[in-house]
C-alpha cells in the first residue's frame, strides 16, 4: 500500500512538473512590417499578466530619391531606439498584442534635403529599413517576468519604405 502511495504521489509530481513547463508563458504568431513599424502577436501568459513591453531598435539608410525614382549614392545609415507598454487581457491563458510607432515615434520625420546630403530640393528624403532587433517582455501587477523575455532579430531584405520583416 505505501508503495503504491508512492508511486502515485511520484507520478502526481511529474505531470505537475511537465504541465508547469508547458504553461511557462512565450510568445508566438509575430508578424513585422516596416513603413512605420507594426509587431503584432499573441502572448501566452503566466497568470495575471496585465501588460506587454516591447524595446526595439530600428536601423536602415536614409536615401535621396529624384522625380524619376533614382537613389542618388553616399546612402547615410540611421538606428533608432524605441519603447511601448500596452495593456492586455488575457483569455484563456492567451492575449494578442499589436505595437505600432509612427514614423514621428521612430524618430523618422521629415528631413530637409540638405540635412540629409541630398543633391538639391528636387530630391525627397525616405528611410529604407533594414534590420530591427527586438525584446518582448511580459509584465505582470508592474514587474517584468523576466523568464519569458524573448528577443527577435529581423531583416528587411532588400531594404524598402515598408514591407515585412523575416525574423528569427
Amino acid at each position: 500500500m505505501g508503495r503504491r502511495l508512492a508511486l502515485i504521489l511520484v507520478i502526481m509530481a511529474c505531470l505537475f512538473a511537465i504541465t508547469a513547463a508547458t504553461f511557462a508563458g512565450g510568445w508566438g504568431g509575430i508578424r513585422v512590417t516596416g513603413g512605420s513599424l507594426r509587431v503584432e502577436g499573441q502572448g501566452y501568459g503566466l497568470g495575471q499578466v496585465d501588460q506587454a513591453r516591447i524595446t526595439a531598435t530600428l536601423s536602415g539608410f536614409i536615401v535621396c530619391t529624384n522625380n524619376g525614382g533614382n537613389i542618388a549614392p553616399g546612402q547615410n545609415r540611421y538606428t533608432t531606439t524605441v519603447s511601448q507598454n500596452q495593456a492586455v487581457t488575457v483569455r484563456n491563458g492567451k492575449f494578442n498584442f499589436n505595437f505600432f510607432f509612427s514614423d514621428a515615434d521612430l524618430g523618422l520625420a521629415t528631413t530637409d534635403w540638405q540635412a540629409a546630403g541630398c543633391p538639391n530640393a528636387n530630391w525627397t528624403v525616405d528611410y529604407l529599413h533594414d534590420r530591427l532587433t527586438f525584446t518582448l517582455n511580459e509584465i505582470e501587477g508592474g514587474v517584468v517576468i523576466a523568464r519569458t523575455a524573448a528577443t527577435y532579430s529581423c531583416v528587411m531584405n532588400p531594404p524598402a519604405l515598408n514591407g515585412t520583416y523575416v525574423c528569427s
